[in-house]
C-alpha cells in the first residue's frame, strides 16, 4: 500500500502553509482572493431563479434575492481589490488611487485584456445594480407580467457578463 507523498514528512505543514501565510505574510494582491465570492453568489442566485420559475415557492425567490445582495456587495469589494492590485507597481502613493488613475488613463485601450476585463466588470456592476434596485423596489411582483421576461433576460445577460469577465480575468492571471 502506497502512502500519499503530501502526507509524509511534514505534509500537514505543506497543506496548511497557504492558509497560515494569509496571516503571517498577507498577499499583495487581494483581487484573486475575493473574486470567487461574487461569482458563486451570482451563479447560485441564477440557479435558484431557474428553480423558482418551475416551483414558484416564495422562500426560493427570497434566498435568490439574498444571494443577489451578497453578490452585489462582494462584487464591489472585488472591484475595489482589482483597483488596488492595478496600482501595485505604479510607484509611491495610494495603490487604490494609482489603480483608478491607471484604469482611467487606459480606459479605451482595448488591445489590453485588463481594459476589456474592467469594461466587462463595469457592465456586470451596472446590470447587477439595476437588478438589485428593481427587485428591491418591486419586491416579488417583479415576477408578474412582462417584467418577469425583462428581469430574466437581464439576469441572463448578467451571467453572460460574469462568464466573459471571468474568462478574460483568467487569461490575465493564468497565462
Amino acid at each position: 500500500m502506497r502512502s500519499h507523498p503530501v502526507l509524509l514528512a511534514g505534509g500537514a505543514e505543506r497543506l496548511l502553509k497557504p492558509f497560515i501565510q494569509l496571516v503571517t505574510a498577507p498577499p499583495q494582491q487581494w483581487h484573486p482572493l475575493i473574486i470567487h465570492f461574487p461569482i458563486v453568489c451570482l451563479i447560485f442566485e441564477a440557479v435558484l431563479l431557474v428553480v423558482f420559475s418551475f416551483q414558484k415557492r416564495p422562500e426560493i425567490e427570497a434566498k435568490a434575492f439574498t444571494l443577489l445582495k451578497l453578490g452585489w456587495w462582494s462584487l464591489l469589494i472585488a472591484a475595489a481589490g482589482g483597483m488596488h492590485d492595478a496600482g501595485l507597481n505604479l510607484g509611491p502613493g495610494n495603490r487604490f488611487v494609482l489603480g483608478l488613475q491607471d484604469r482611467w488613463d487606459n480606459l479605451f485601450r482595448f488591445e489590453s485584456s485588463i481594459t476589456v476585463h474592467v469594461w466587462l466588470a463595469g457592465l456586470l456592476l451596472g446590470v447587477t445594480l439595476c437588478r438589485l434596485l428593481w427587485r428591491w423596489r418591486r419586491g416579488p411582483q417583479v415576477w408578474q407580467g412582462p417584467a418577469k421576461y425583462w428581469y430574466s433576460g437581464l439576469t441572463g445577460f448578467g451571467i453572460w457578463c460574469l462568464f466573459a469577465m471571468s474568462y478574460v480575468g483568467g487569461l490575465i492571471s493564468h497565462r
